[in-house]
């Protein structure tokens, strides 16, 4: 178990959610339970619930095909839907981490200023400016680079993707796409 620092263990969501652990934040007076079904901040001394947020979704925070998998199912180029990178920030955050949010804001307003495209002009998800996909694969991640390879067609050309994931305090996020066209879209954006 790693530790964070002198006398600080650091555990996964992972352990603390199949175990069923508490999290003391201060022990005597604070706690942070963490279950599948809930996070509650319990004060020790009142024996209240502070806060408690039972919708809390935390299924998906220790599989980073599942969070992949999540952006196709809900922002899929073929739905009707908007696009995620058009989306508020709160709601990218569910996908994207801090950096790539930042990034592609930054593109947002820097389109606005211009009322032209700026670094970015076509779906990212799609690796195109006319998204048609089918035949969606997401590959097995690979923990040592932490990857994940999706394919598919987009209408008949094989198309390839690198996510990158990492493992941040909400849980597992997307930091970068990269194509096998040879570009990154945090490069891409950071332009």
């Amino acid at each position: 178990m790693p530790t964070a620092a002198a006398g600080v263990s650091v555990l996964s969501k992972t352990t603390m959610l199949q175990e069923g652990m508490f999290l003391h934040i201060k022990p005597s007076i604070l706690q942070l339970r963490i279950s599948p079904e809930s996070v509650t901040l319990f004060n020790t001394q009142a024996s209240t619930t502070i806060a408690d947020f039972p919708e809390a979704d935390l299924s998906t925070a220790d599989s980073p095909t599942a969070v992949i998998q999540a952006l196709y199912d809900d922002f899929s180029p073929n739905n009707l839907r908007t696009s995620i990178f058009e989306q508020s920030p709160e709601v990218m955050l569910q996908y994207f981490n801090s950096n790539l949010v930042n990034l592609i804001v930054q593109d947002r307003h820097c389109r606005a200023q211009n009322r032209r495209y700026c670094n970015l002009d076509f779906d990212p998800l799609s690796d195109s400016q006319d998204p048609s996909i089918s035949n969606l694969q997401i590959g097995v991640f690979d923990v040592e680079r932490n990857q994940a390879e999706v394919r598919f067609l987009n209408y008949e050309t094989p198309i390839l993707l690198i996510f990158t994931l990492e493992n941040t305090l909400n849980g597992w996020r997307i930091s970068d796409i990269a194509s096998f066209r040879g570009y990154s879209l945090v490069d891409l954006l950071s332009q």
